[in-house]
């Protein structure tokens, strides 16, 4: 009898065996779920054009087109912001270098990134500015960490869009402002009227407009600052409010706390007169984020 007969035929190559099947089958497992991943994220980007496209289609403006993203070709024919008929300011609060690691810096400044590539591709774009940008961050920090340089990093001197050194509350009247946070009981109207903004303390009953500044937090926290901005709003006084999330019949896995960019496109279309906040926050917000949305 052959002394090799018995060889890959004991427990341990019993084991071995099972250990390769169970890696196989992770290994499909892993791979069907990049497969459906990227099915979900083509049929999110096709789902959202199609909105893109039905709007282009139904609510035509005074010119034949509509407040759809615009593309890279047609960019330089993009009215500035200058040019545009919507005069609302939406400000990007972002005094908060110091509260924010270098990542997540870096994320916001991606973030505003795309809101300016957003407002740019708008046949009516918004007042866009960021403020704060003088922050300190944390100390012994070099100077290439801090938010405005990330942002030059992105070519922001070329941009159409206002970026400054000083905080909003030095910039606009207390009155016009209106501070963005998911903590807020006021909601956001359905329609932004043409009315002037208070000027006293005694006029903040009157309704929200589109000539009242809305400032978005520029903070990346993942959700470890609960209420900081509504908490600084609310101590200076000013007036805040948020998107209609639930009264649009959307119910959303987790906080009801999107990103700055997110909160961005929802509002500037719906500012401009474009879109219905059903049809803005349909497309800014991400399926995932979604539990349940209305047909």
């Amino acid at each position: 009898m052959s002394e090799t007969t018995g060889i890959g035929e004991g427990p341990d190559s019993s084991c071995s065996s099972r250990r390769q099947v169970k890696r196989l089958e992770s290994y499909v497992r892993r791979k069907e779920t990049r497969r459906e991943l990227r099915k979900a994220y083509k049929n999110r980007r096709k789902a959202k054009r199609a909105l893109w496209d039905h709007l282009h289609t139904e609510k035509p403006n005074s010119e034949g087109s509509s407040d759809v993203p615009r593309s890279r070709k047609a960019l330089s024919h993009a009215p500035r912001m200058s040019e545009s008929p919507c005069s609302t300011k939406i400000v990007i609060d972002c005094a908060h270098d110091h509260l924010m690691s270098f990542k997540d810096i870096c994320k916001l400044a991606n973030q505003i990134t795309n809101c300016y590539a957003f407002n740019r591709r708008l046949v009516t774009p918004v007042q866009l500015f960021v403020t704060g940008l003088k922050a300190d961050g944390h100390a012994g920090d070099p100077p290439t960490v801090r938010l405005r340089d990330r942002l030059a990093l992105a070519g922001s001197e070329h941009w159409d869009i206002h970026l400054c050194d000083e905080d909003y509350w030095e910039m606009f009247d207390a009155q016009s402002i209106v501070y963005l946070c998911a903590e807020s009981p006021v909601l956001l109207p359905d329609q932004f009227l043409n009315t002037p903004p208070p000027t006293t303390m005694e006029e903040l009953t009157k309704p929200i407009s589109s000539k009242n500044v809305f400032v978005i937090g520029g903070l990346v926290d993942h959700n470890h600052l609960l209420g900081h901005c509504y908490e600084g709003a609310v101590k200076r006084g000013y007036r805040t409010a948020r998107l209609p999330i639930a009264e649009s019949g959307m119910v959303l896995n987790g906080r009801k706390v999107l990103s700055t960019l997110q909160v961005f496109e929802a509002l500037a279309p719906v500012v401009a007169g474009s879109m219905t906040w059903f049809e803005s926050l349909n497309a800014a917000i991400p399926p995932r984020k979604k539990l349940r949305s209305p047909d």
